[in-house]
């Protein structure tokens, strides 16, 4: 009985929090499970105060979020994310959290993807990635462009703005 007892003490305190450890990744990038607690992002992030001066040689795309809803079936909240692909290719991918991205591009062609991973209340855990939208863009040299993606429950879509809405 003792042995049974220790040998239930052992796989619950040992090899359990192993064995959740290893199904998931880090918060911190697009996605998974975390050690710690991480709140889900605020569903309306306003983009820069002021307006931002792209570095020579180089373009910024600055996005930031409005709307209402986390997506379906997310009542304790969500994290979201933005990706920036060219052709396909993952060129940087980045958290929301309570201030707008930027990113600084070489001048090209991209596709901007954001989309959100449900939680629960300490978002220790993701769900599968909902409520996706992207949108085709060229940025060139010294040019910054203003993207806000805007959620409507289950659907959302990303807009183009001249200027940043604060």
């Amino acid at each position: 009985m003792k042995i049974r007892f220790l040998l239930s003490l052992f796989l619950v305190q040992v090899l359990l929090p192993v064995q959740i450890w290893a199904g998931g990744v880090q918060v911190g990038a697009p996605g998974g499970s975390s050690a710690g607690p991480v709140m889900p992002t605020p569903i309306v992030v306003p983009g820069p105060k002021a307006p931002l001066v792209a570095p020579p040689g180089s373009g910024i795309l600055s996005v930031a979020q409005s709307g209402t809803g986390w997506g379906p079936g997310n009542r304790e909240g969500a994290l979201f994310f933005f990706r920036i692909e060219q052709i396909g290719t993952l060129v940087e991918e980045k958290r929301l959290e309570s201030s707008p991205l930027a990113f600084t591009l070489a001048p090209g062609s991209y596709e901007l993807l954001g989309y959100s991973r449900g939680c629960d209340g300490n978002c220790n855990r993701l769900g599968p990635r909902t409520v996706e939208c992207s949108v085709k863009f060229t940025v060139a040299a010294g040019e910054v462009l203003y993207a806000e993606r805007v959620l409507q429950g289950s659907m959302c879509s990303i807009h183009f703005n001249n200027a940043p809405r604060p």
